[in-house]
């Protein structure tokens, strides 16, 4: 991963920032009150507070599409996922 570049500087540490960025979502996620919109709002907090670079900020808002689909639903299915793949598109964007 380290070895793509995300505009506008070629660094080298894509992989890396993704890697912290992902792990402040754990870390927040673990801690959540156990249901599927508890844990994907606490997820997408820690990913955004957590996230390190322009691949960190960007995959911080991929998370953030999982929020917002998964946001008042107790279970995802099919639907759901699809609709979390759209936002994750359209906040990522």
């Amino acid at each position: 991963m380290n070895a793509l570049n995300v505009y506008p500087v070629p660094d080298g540490d894509t992989g890396t920032n993704m890697l912290h960025t992902v792990r402040s979502a754990l870390k927040h996620a673990r801690a959540a009150e156990p249901t599927l919109a508890a844990v994907s709002a606490a997820a997408a907090h820690g990913a955004l507070m957590g996230a390190r670079g322009n691949s960190g900020v960007i995959l911080s808002q991929v998370i953030r599409g999982l929020k917002e689909a998964f946001a008042g639903i107790e279970t995802a299915g099919v639907a759901e996922l699809r609709r979390a793949a759209e936002l994750a598109r359209k906040y990522a964007y």
